[in-house]
């Protein structure tokens, strides 16, 4: 870091900016934020990962770092850092005429949800956003996106909280023809409760989502999973499923390996099976699978 510090030539014309801070290590990075905040204004695309136990001070200059680039088209919020005055800095005058792709993963939507709407009606040009598995992603944060009035596609929504289903259905209704990525998380669960509100969610995916590319399935046990990948195989390209938490685990491996080959995608690039593997069903799966290139 002392290197860089010396030399602010080596950042000059940076495009692409990581910052993965740990919470032994953040205070040792303020020098260099402030350092980024006079002497970088290139950067085009930025990730940001730092605990949730992070200063003020570093949410201050990753904002600053954020409002003095000319560039910025591509922004990815990680982990449960506090979100707020970064995420506002994005409807700068700067930002609100370059930045095209939002990526949020594992953060919490509690701290934007007030300005969630007035952020992105402020993106002249934002394309694409991508949710991975965030917190607080409930019918308020439903509410505030579905109303903003600037264009943009929702193309990823992986969940590890379930929607209510009335929230699921409008942020579908509105979203549903740009959807290419979907997936449930997968773990072990004591209750069926989230099983089922699974299940009730993959209805409402199976009735207004048609063009699916990565499936990330986490409800091996509903046979409607089946026509879906049949009805949708001219789209999926990617698709995992992964039963390793169920309480049948055996019986549902079985279960997939029999029925999923003859409706994989003939032009599958990327399969992911985490299974419980018998010979007799892996040879009916190879056997059924036999025109699909993956």
């Amino acid at each position: 870091m002392d290197l860089v510090l010396q030399n602010p030539n080596l950042t000059y014309n940076m495009r692409n900016l990581i910052l993965i801070v740990n919470a032994i290590s953040s205070r040792n990075i303020f020098p260099f934020l402030k350092f980024l905040c006079s002497n970088c204004n290139s950067i085009s695309s930025i990730v940001v990962n730092f605990p949730a136990c992070s200063s003020s001070l570093i949410e201050t200059h990753l904002s600053q770092i954020i409002i003095s680039q000319h560039n910025l088209k591509k922004i990815s919020f990680e982990s449960n850092f506090i979100l707020y005055n970064p995420f506002l800095s994005l409807k700068n005058s700067n930002c609100s005429n370059t930045l095209n792709t939002i990526i949020f993963y594992y953060t919490d939507f509690k701290n934007i949800l007030t300005v969630l709407q007035e952020v992105f009606n402020q993106l002249n040009v934002l394309e694409s956003v991508h949710i991975f598995y965030c917190c607080s992603l409930n019918s308020d944060f439903v509410q505030q996106i579905i109303k903003v009035i600037k264009p943009f596609k929702l193309r990823s929504l992986f969940m590890s909280e379930i929607l209510h289903v009335e929230s699921l259905q409008l942020l579908l209704q509105k979203f549903s023809d740009c959807l290419e990525n979907f997936g449930f998380h997968y773990g072990y669960r004591e209750h069926n409760e989230y099983d089922e509100k699974q299940r009730q969610s993959f209805k409402l995916i199976m009735k207004y989502c048609t063009k699916i590319r990565y499936f990330n399935l986490g409800i091996s046990d509903d046979n409607n999973i089946y026509p879906f990948i049949e009805n949708n195989r001219y789209n999926i390209n990617y698709l995992t499923i992964e039963v390793d938490f169920h309480d049948d685990y055996t019986g549902l491996s079985s279960t997939v390996l029999q029925n999923l080959g003859q409706v994989l995608p003939s032009k599958l690039k990327y399969l992911c099976l985490s299974l419980a593997f018998k010979t007799n069903d892996l040879e009916i799966f190879l056997k059924n699978s036999q025109n699909t290139y993956i």
